[in-house]
């Protein structure tokens, strides 16, 4: 099992990612590590087909929710709603469930300053916040009803900061339970905060 784990590690130097590890042992470290690799070739391989993507894509209008799709997918999220910055307001232009469906209703624009609130907060420090969202952070986001028939408690709001480390925006990610430490170094890393 070592040698074909060894094996594995060689082919994703070689950036080959298209088969699954299947490694198995009676040792539990090496089991572990078997799905630990395993895992890892699937979070490489989804963040080139992400850049991909995101590179083939000219349409910046059907960009955004497919930005905003693929981070609800990484974060394992119920819903997400993208924030672009016009002045000192956070305009939301996207808001979407699991699965790629709109999330109906009115949203809000929201002060980039409201440090009270879980984006305003992460545009403020410029880095992931996390934090259980409390009623007023989902009557601000507006959609209230839908937000709360999903059932989310959790947020996760990630800033969008350019290559001048200017902020743009912030994607926020509504999920109904708590963000594993895994995931969430993966979302930050993915959106360069």
């Amino acid at each position: 099992p070592l040698r074909a784990l060894a094996g594995e590690a060689e082919s994703i130097r070689h950036f080959e990612f298209s088969r699954p590890v299947a490694v198995r042992s009676t040792v539990r470290e090496v089991d572990e590590l078997a799905v630990t690799i395993d895992s890892m070739k699937r979070t490489i391989r989804r963040f080139l087909d992400i850049s991909s993507a995101v590179a083939a894509e000219e349409d910046f209008d059907r960009l955004l929710p497919l930005l905003l799709d693929e981070m609800i997918t990484v974060a394992d999220a119920d819903a997400g709603v993208m924030y672009l910055l016009e002045g000192q307001t956070l305009n939301p232009v996207a808001a979407r469930r699991e699965g790629g469906s709109n999330l109906t209703g009115t949203l809000r624009p929201a002060d980039m300053n409201n440090r009270d609130m879980l984006i305003g907060r992460a545009l403020h420090e410029s880095k992931t916040c996390v934090s259980a969202m409390a009623p007023g952070d989902l009557d601000g986001i507006g959609i209230t009803n839908d937000l709360k028939a999903i059932g989310v408690r959790h947020g996760i709001a990630v800033p969008l900061i350019n290559r001048k480390r200017e902020p743009v925006g912030v994607i926020l990610l509504l999920r109904q339970t708590a963000i594993e430490d895994a995931q969430l170094s993966f979302v930050t890393a993915l959106s360069g905060s």
